[in-house]
């Protein structure tokens, strides 16, 4: 028995160290994937053996945690770090985790964000991950970039920044192009004196994929709140509705707001004069639990 503690304790620090909290959003997440690649190794892994793993008190303390019946406290943040050996910008992180996890402020949220970003920056080794970091940081970046898809583009930033409804200054233009061209997204052409797409697409690694689309989601989300007063009526399109489902629509509703986002990439790429720069949203979610389900 004592034998398979130590093996246990010693494959979830690997585990962790493979897969360490700045992979996560949600510290519950990190934990989860803890559990569930030492029970691959060892086949029965109990949530009574996770606690005392992790150095928890109870032996259910695991189990309410990962069950949202109880959030993690800093206590047991504590001895999690201890025991799984945690340090240096990971240990940062972890305790960054726990406030933007446990937080229910949606207005304090956002810096906590950019706190993870920021410390999920200083801890990568690529130099073009973390330039996407700062890419996916500013909502104005991916507008640039495909605003130099269009005919009548002028690379001159004061051009660009007076294109958008709330102006951008022309040193912000100028960080955000400097950017584009450091990702190798764009190209100055000399011989047409202009900016052109070097890329069609962007696409961020796995490492830093996560949490770059939550920072990139929740500006996109201000920039749409703050479109009702700056857009005129006739350049946008807002609409909600609250639905009674079951499990079967809901995923058909999934399935179909999939198939939408492709259809809207294909319109896109039939335009043969696109002349202006239009953000889509689409966001459903669950305001109610499902009978028995006490995830958070």
């Amino acid at each position: 028995m004592q034998a398979r503690v130590h093996k246990t304790r010693g494959l979830l620090t690997e585990v962790g160290r493979r897969s360490p909290p700045s992979h996560y959003l949600d510290y519950k997440d990190f934990l989860r994937s803890l559990q569930d690649e030492v029970a691959k190794e060892v086949g029965r892994y109990t949530y009574q053996q996770f606690s005392r793993d992790l150095g928890l008190e109870f032996d259910n303390a695991a189990y309410v945690v990962l069950h949202g019946l109880r959030r993690l406290n800093e206590q047991q943040a504590k001895k999690i770090v201890a025991n799984l050996a945690i340090k240096g910008n990971e240990r940062r992180y972890f305790f960054s985790l726990l406030e933007y996890t446990n937080c229910r402020d949606e207005q304090q949220r956002e810096p906590l964000l950019q706190q993870l970003i920021n410390i999920k920056s200083d801890s990568i080794d690529s130099d073009h991950e973390r330039l996407f970091l700062r890419f996916f940081s500013e909502w104005y970046h991916s507008v640039i970039f495909e605003m130099i898809g269009l005919e009548a583009f002028q690379s001159d930033p004061k051009w660009i920044g007076e294109r958008f409804h709330n102006r951008l200054t022309p040193d912000q233009v100028k960080r955000s192009l400097s950017l584009l061209e450091s990702l190798n997204l764009i190209r100055f052409d000399q011989e047409k004196q202009r900016y052109l797409k070097a890329e069609n697409t962007i696409s961020a690694g796995e490492d830093v994929r996560g949490l770059a689309t939550a920072g990139y989601h929740l500006r996109m989300l201000s920039q749409a709140q703050g479109a009702m007063s700056t857009v005129p009526h006739g350049e946008r399109e807002f609409g909600a509705m609250t639905l009674a489902v079951d499990s079967q629509v809901l995923d058909r509703l999934k399935q179909d707001l999939q198939l939408f986002r492709k259809y809207a990439v294909f319109l896109s790429e039939q335009c043969e004069k696109p002349d202006r720069i239009v953000q889509l949203n689409f966001q459903m979610f669950s305001f109610t639990k499902q009978e028995g389900d006490s995830h958070e």
